[in-house]
């Protein structure tokens, strides 16, 4: 098994991977929008992959087993994320079979290691009930929002 950040050449299977998690995340979705996901994401990875968006990727023959995202955000500073920089963590997947080898622990690792390279102020992520153990042995706690989040739908 090959661990390393993905690169252009990778590109069909982070969408494979980026699906494979969505489905297993929230179920089935209709045609119409899995095809408006399927057709957004060659264009994101081809525009942000390595520049605000890394994908670090455990690999044998061409097929993605492990992934984990890092997206670069950057916001005027404040007290909360003084360098202006933060990180958002998405799509921690492992296919099934490959669970429970490392693979999740050591491409996180490597995400907060470039993290730090970055100058972050901090990560966040979505934690599943299934990945909580996983986050806590690398230190992460629960975000305490001074401000309750709240959301507009616009689609």
């Amino acid at each position: 098994m090959n661990l390393r950040t993905a690169d252009k050449s990778d590109i069909d299977e982070l969408v494979r991977q980026r699906l494979d998690y969505l489905h297993l995340e929230y179920g089935e979705m209709s045609e119409d929008l899995l095809n408006k996901i399927r057709s957004q994401l060659p264009k994101f990875y081809e525009k942000h992959l390595n520049e605000d968006f890394f994908a670090y990727i455990a690999e044998e023959n061409g097929h993605i087993y492990s992934s984990v995202f890092l997206l670069v955000q950057e916001k005027p500073a404040n007290q909360l994320f003084a360098t202006g920089k933060t990180g958002l963590i998405l799509n921690v997947f492992t296919d099934e079979r490959y669970r429970h080898h490392g693979f999740a622990t050591t491409l996180l690792n490597q995400v907060i290691a470039k993290s730090k390279e970055l100058d972050l102020s901090y990560l966040e992520l979505t934690a599943t009930d299934e990945g909580r153990p996983l986050y806590r042995k690398l230190n992460f706690v629960p975000k305490v929002p001074r401000h309750p989040e709240m959301i507009l739908e616009l689609q």
